[in-house]
């Protein structure tokens, strides 16, 4: 029950993830700029070098693989190789600003994850720093990339800092004005968390930025996970920051529970609480059950920041598929499902689908830890409730015309409200154990089981990264 909605977040997370990085950025090498590199890349840089082919100015900056100032059969080359696989991709460009000085920086934000050797192999070599904090660290006069062990796996990047060069972080660099940095970061849907005199610091989707003012320009970027995706138990919520900027004041949103006025806080009982027996689960309507062995499905609203979001949900055992209508900068409703198989195996898989484009992609763990999600969030299955520990209490409530029947669901630490109307569930509400609201679902239909075609792929075309799903 306590995770009921926990799927919910990972469609949030991976669209707003999704949308917001598309946002001029393109792979280095992407010249027709379809999300992908291919041999129809290195065709067309090679005609530009040959001179067969005018190219524009964007196409110029994404195709100089070797950052030498030209389009060549080398840049050509390269392109090829890494559409083939034998050669690792060289991330991505940003491509905007107002001078062309900005255009022509190194983009380092990709580094995240990688381990310092292909961090060094890519963007050039560096020297290990002294530390005694457990961290493991390399700069050179510009760059200073981070290892904790607490945050990543590690050798594995988890934060990089610039402090001039020619480099930037997700379109910023030191010596940018400060208001034209926040402009573009926040039309990218970053969101400032606190920002006082000296410093700003925005996060979105499990990553976060730090910038240092000097006046009115920038004088130090950082971008650094904000949570942990390592697996030991008493890390995996960690927020430590692995450098020596002041720590943050971050000041967490507001819960997702914008809802009419109702009682938020547990209902009184009209009944001695039962013994927990199995009786008390054979007692419950037949929807109610469902949802508590978690094989049901649904169509409906949550509430997400104050907007109420129409969203479907299938579970089982071992399967959920849980899709979300959302909207792309640009305003367009963009159909999107996430899928997990196998849960409680060690072969679960998560995948996000696209049901405009008929297109989706297999969700790795690192992308996933970017996101700020853990293969623990993905733990839905109900069958650990044993009926014989339910306890259940009823009462009615009535809002305006409306009268329900509310069966308080107690399982362990889980407490869950079900709203019903005969029998017919119409609304589940979460709380946490010290009876907060956690999440409000408003359930339009419901039904026990699953159709047997809820978990099938069939008629979609896979592809390999997220930006691809939704071209």
């Amino acid at each position: 029950m306590k995770k009921f909605l926990a799927a919910l977040v990972v469609v949030m997370l991976a669209v707003i993830f999704t949308v917001g990085a598309s946002a001029e950025t393109y792979l280095r090498g992407d010249i027709n700029k379809d999300g992908k590199l291919s041999a129809s890349d290195a065709r067309a840089t090679l005609r530009i070098g040959a001179k067969l082919d005018e190219a524009t100015e964007e196409q110029k900056l994404i195709a100089d693989m070797n950052d030498d100032g030209k389009i060549s059969a080398t840049d050509a080359r390269t392109i090829l190789r890494i559409s083939a696989k034998l050669e690792d991709p060289k991330g991505e460009i940003s491509i905007g600003g107002n001078s062309g000085e900005e255009t022509e920086r190194t983009e380092l934000s990709s580094g995240i994850s990688m381990s310092f050797k292909d961090f060094m192999k890519k963007f050039g070599g560096m020297r290990e720093l002294d530390t005694t904090d457990g961290t493991i660290s390399y700069t050179n006069d510009y760059v200073t990339v981070v290892s904790d062990p607490k945050m990543i796996t590690s050798g594995n990047i988890n934060a990089i800092s610039i402090t001039g060069g020619d480099y930037m972080i997700c379109g910023v660099y030191a010596g940018m004005p400060v208001d034209e940095a926040l402009a573009a970061l926040k039309s990218a849907k970053w969101i400032v968390d606190n920002e006082n005199a000296s410093q700003v610091t925005l996060s979105k989707v499990g990553m976060k930025i730090r910038l240092a003012k000097a006046g009115d320009v920038v004088s130090f970027v950082e971008y650094y996970l904000g949570i942990s995706i390592v697996t030991p138990d008493d890390t995996t919520t960690s927020t430590t920051e692995t450098t020596t900027q002041p720590p943050e004041t971050t000041t967490q949103p507001p819960e997702t529970t914008t809802k009419p006025a109702e009682t938020t806080t547990n209902p009184p009982e009209t009944t001695t609480k039962p013994s927990a027996t199995s009786e008390d689960f054979e007692k419950l309507p037949e929807q109610a059950k469902a949802f508590l062995l978690g094989n049901f499905s649904l169509k409906g609203y949550t509430y997400n920041g104050g907007n109420r979001d129409y969203v479907s949900m299938y579970v089982t055992k071992d399967n959920v598929r849980c899709g979300m209508m959302m909207e792309s900068e640009d305003g367009k409703p963009m159909d999107v499902d996430v899928l997990i198989t196998d849960m409680n195996s060690k072969s679960a898989t998560t995948y996000l689908i696209s049901n405009d484009t008929k297109k989706y992609c297999k969700l790795d763990t690192i992308t996933m830890g970017i996101l700020g999600l853990k293969p623990e969030d993905f733990k839905l299955s109900f069958t650990s409730i044993d009926p014989a520990t339910v306890t259940v209490s009823i009462n009615t409530v009535k809002e305006g015309m409306t009268e329900y029947t509310v069966y308080k669901l107690k399982a362990g630490a889980e407490i869950s409200e079900v709203y019903m109307i005969g029998d017919n569930i119409k609304r589940i509400c979460s709380y946490d154990t010290k009876g907060v609201l956690v999440s409000r679902f408003d359930v339009e239909t419901f039904s026990a089981g699953v159709p047997a075609s809820a978990f099938s792929l069939n008629g979609y075309k896979k592809v390999l990264t997220l930006l691809s799903i939704f071209s």
